[in-house]
């Protein structure tokens, strides 16, 4: 059996599984249709099972035998023979198990010994209606019903031989019917209960498959969502201390280093705050999306503006749209330190829109500011917006500046997300 490796999420090793080979079970039948029903299903413990099938057997006989009055010499033979013939038929199907070919002999042997030993005692046809009733429980209808009818046809074999037919035939045949339909229903029941319980198993086994499904994407959101606060934060503080430390070399005055300082506390204050937003928002406790980019543009000495009914807009939206802004803005900090900005949000039945536009820089950039990242940020602001069925354009606008835009439209529930085009004037920041 060849293994199977499976790939758990968030980079941790494969499991390796190898798959158990099929446990060794009894000869298959090519001929016959089999339901893998029989006696055990009716009494799955062995010791009840074989005493209770003993103690109906030894009381079949005891009739069978008591049954007999006074036949012919040869007659009791031939009854004597049938009933032998049934109880190692019967003794065979006690111990059989389905689908083997144990069972179907020990069938027939218990339907022919049963139909022979009929014609002369009429106790015997226990044995005929007992072939029937367990062909029945382990076959599909139509080998049932040609094993059942065995007995029957035995009888009559056996009565013509013995001059006396039809004889005792209504009695055997309706045992034998009597014994295929009970049985029948019984299987059906059986196979019913079999299929409820595979059908629960499988509900059970997709819903664990769809809660592992479902913890590993808020693992995944929970690691996306942190990394972004650290990212904006980390790289926003660190252009405030190249900031500061230009400052203090160029000899400015304590108040202006206060101001810078405390701009950077607030830079802090604001990752601890995204964070517990964040952990809000995996939790479905969405903060209004417009007063958050509010906050977001006096933090970052921005002008915004908003248009549009104030109604609410969706966690993931909200989420991606106030990352993008985020983004944006740390890259018109790092790219055009000093120029102006503005934050535009639009909604209207249509969608929600997001623009974050910078004039051209008023003075030149640190250097190591400007070459910092890794050169996806629009990469990750587009995938982010693809996940909430958005896109993203960027590029360059009058006066030297840039913009970007971000628009969500109003998708129905489940709609799978729009691919987005590639424009030639976009750029990794």
């Amino acid at each position: 059996m060849a293994p199977t490796f499976l790939r758990p999420p968030d980079g941790d090793e494969p499991v390796h599984v190898t798959a158990a080979p099929p446990r060794p079970g009894p000869r298959r039948l090519a001929g016959l249709r089999r339901s893998d029903i029989g006696l055990v299903d009716l009494i799955p413990h062995h010791v009840v099972r074989v005493s209770a099938g003993l103690a109906a057997l030894a009381a079949t006989v005891a009739a069978s035998v008591a049954g007999m009055h006074h036949p012919a010499p040869g007659w009791a033979a031939c009854a004597g023979v049938g009933i032998a013939l049934a109880v190692v038929g019967w003794l065979g199907w006690l111990w059989a198990k389905p689908g083997g070919w144990l069972l179907p002999g020990a069938l027939v042997l218990m339907a022919v010994g049963g139909g022979v030993a009929s014609a002369v005692t009429v106790n015997a046809v226990v044995f005929a209606a007992v072939a029937a009733s367990g062909a029945a429980l382990s076959f599909d209808l139509g080998t049932a019903a040609l094993l059942a009818g065995v007995g029957p046809v035995c009888f009559v074999a056996a009565a013509a031989a013995h001059g006396d037919l039809p004889g005792r035939l209504l009695v055997v045949a309706v045992a034998c019917l009597a014994g295929l339909l009970s049985s029948t229903g019984r299987r059906q029941i059986i196979l019913r209960t079999r299929q409820a319980a595979r059908v629960a198993a499988a509900d059970q086994r997709t819903d664990l498959a769809r809660r592992e499904a479902q913890l590993a994407e808020d693992r995944n959101r929970m690691a996306r969502e942190v990394h972004d606060v650290l990212a904006h934060t980390l790289g926003a503080l660190s252009m405030k201390l190249t900031a500061l430390e230009s400052l203090v070399a160029s000899g400015v005055d304590v108040a202006r280093l206060r101001q810078e300082i405390e701009i950077s506390h607030r830079l802090v204050g604001e990752g601890l705050d995204e964070a517990r937003h964040a952990v809000h928002a995996l939790r479905e406790d969405p903060t209004p999306l417009p007063a958050r980019l509010a906050e977001l543009a006096a933090l970052h000495q921005a002008t915004f503006r908003h248009s549009g009914p104030d109604t609410a807009i969706a966690v993931e939206v909200g989420l991606a749209l106030y990352r993008v802004a985020q983004e944006a803005l740390t890259n018109a900090h790092k790219h055009a330190p000093g120029a102006p900005v503005t934050i535009g949000l639009i909604v209207d039945p249509n969608g929600v829109m997001l623009t974050v536009s910078n004039r051209r820089a008023v003075r030149t950039g640190d250097t190591r500011i400007g070459a910092s990242g890794g050169g996806f940020g629009l990469q990750g602001m587009r995938e982010r917006l693809l996940l909430v069925g958005g896109r993203l354009r960027a590029g360059p606008v009058p006066d030297d500046g840039w913009q970007v835009v971000a628009q969500v439209p109003s998708l129905p529930t489940g709609a799978p997300p729009r691919s987005l085009p590639t424009s030639s004037t976009e750029r990794n920041i």
